[in-house]
């Protein structure tokens, strides 16, 4: 649907200032002999000032209610007036969606006294139509009021409305009331990732990123055709039904596309003569309804494409991605989704490493191509599905990527960053290395958990 007005969080969106905040809660609680919990501050930032500071009361502190709200508005203030600064690409977009005529306001849960003179210092201010903060509106973002009262203001419906926003908790909620979401990457949301590519419509690294498409048509549906197809003779035996960190290969693959809400249908390649062991197969492993299609492949890769293609339904995108590049995760895969809508068609890749030499047919060098400019590009890659379709017939068997179609077509593509982590497992080697990754993100994420 076409989004007709915009809601913009302050802190970590428009704003470079999340940092601001770090540890006033505890420095306030310390200065009066009072032990800060654990992980205060994620704690805090779902609160109104006056929830924050009911809360400090039920740890002992003795100042009013009031008192300690005052103190908390009155820590961060001289930095939104003098030194915060806007986020890099706040303004271009800001002047974009205004040159289109929609409506914009910001719902933020920093108090006004704050956000005022940092809008004016950076001459953002008069962008917005109104400024509504939690602390006035008497409800956090947690709950779905605010939101709407923002949509209200603008004269929009929650279908129609777009929210900029950083934490999860309130993409989440704004999700739930009707409104699309649009992540912006912030550092200190960094353990939510995944979560909030299974919440927003558009991952951002920055706000230069948006693609102003998304305004005329708002979320899209993409089909993630899972090329499973290779007969495995480098590794020995069925990669794609190997075990690495307890799960198989293409489960964890499958896995990874439905925790993307981006990802609306997905399509599985498989060998031709286990098309119907391996529908059974998923079904036991509980994708019998996920997975649209499992379908059999070809003698090539950009044969097998095709035959997932073409159950790909009329799906407004298609992530191609190598069932064996198990590792991808859904950060990764909404990234190059938003990079897609913003250039047209996007893959991921990461830079290379090595020196590459470009050698003649004896392996005499000919030439030493600049590293800078070189990339080693990954999947998925994401295409428009009608453009893709209509260049299926110019494929050749010696593509070894889905991108060729469209660079031989002069169509642009886009190499969104990846993650090296995000290997093709191809010898068994490769299976040490994901078990290796895989044992390093528990510790992660097991470190997270415990600070949350």
């Amino acid at each position: 649907m076409q989004q007709k007005g915009v809601l913009f969080d302050l802190d970590g969106t428009l704003l470079d200032s999340v940092g601001v905040w770090d540890g006033i809660g505890a420095a306030y609680l310390q200065a009066r002999g009072l032990i800060a919990p654990p992980n205060l501050d994620r704690r805090l930032c779902a609160m109104t000032t006056e929830q924050v500071a009911a809360y400090f009361r039920t740890l002992g502190a003795r100042d009013s209610v009031e008192a300690i709200a005052h103190a908390l508005r009155e820590a961060p203030l001289a930095a939104y007036r003098q030194t915060v600064p806007a986020r890099p690409g706040a303004r271009a977009l800001l002047q974009a969606l205004a040159a289109r005529g929609i409506p914009m306001g910001i719902v933020s849960s920093t108090n006004a006294r704050c956000i005022r003179p940092a809008l004016e210092r950076l001459g953002l201010s008069g962008y917005f139509s109104f400024l509504l903060c939690a602390d006035d509106f008497g409800s956090g973002k947690d709950r779905p009021d605010i939101f709407l009262e923002g949509a209200k203001r603008l004269g929009t419906a929650p279908a129609e409305t777009l929210v900029f926003e950083d934490s999860l908790y309130a993409m989440r909620t704004a999700k739930k009331a009707g409104f699309s979401v649009a992540a912006v990457e912030e550092s200190h949301a960094a353990p939510d990732r995944g979560q909030i590519a299974q919440a927003a419509d558009l991952v951002l690294h920055e706000l230069s990123d948006f693609p102003l498409s998304f305004l005329e048509t708002g979320p899209q549906s993409c089909c993630a055709v899972i090329v499973a197809a290779g007969a495995s003779r480098r590794m020995g035996f069925s990669k794609i039904e190997a075990s690495i960190g307890g799960l198989p290969v293409l489960v964890r693959t499958l896995t990874a596309f439905q925790k993307t809400r981006g990802i609306t249908r997905m399509v599985v390649v498989c060998p031709p003569e286990k098309t119907a062991y391996f529908r059974a197969w998923l079904s036991g492993w509980g994708f019998g309804g996920q997975v649209a299609a499992v379908v059999p492949g070809g003698e090539t890769r950009q044969q097998s494409v095709a035959a997932g293609v073409r159950a790909a339904g009329d799906a407004d995108w298609l992530a191609i991605h190598d069932g064996a590049r198990c590792l991808v995760t859904p950060w990764e895969i909404a990234r190059v989704l938003t990079d897609a809508r913003r250039y047209g068609a996007a893959a991921l890749a990461v830079p290379v490493k090595d020196t590459v030499k470009l050698a003649d047919h004896t392996g005499m060098v000919e030439t030493t191509p600049p590293r800078e400019r070189l990339w080693a590009v990954q999947t998925p890659q994401v295409f428009p599905r009608e453009q893709f379709v209509a260049l299926l017939p110019t494929a050749r068997s010696a593509d070894t990527d889905d991108c060729q179609l469209f660079e031989r077509a002069g169509l642009p593509v886009h190499l969104c960053p990846g993650s090296y982590e995000n290997l093709k497992l191809t010898t068994p080697d490769d299976l040490l290395s994901a078990q290796e990754i895989l044992r390093k993100r528990k510790e992660q994420e097991d470190a997270n958990r415990t600070r949350v």
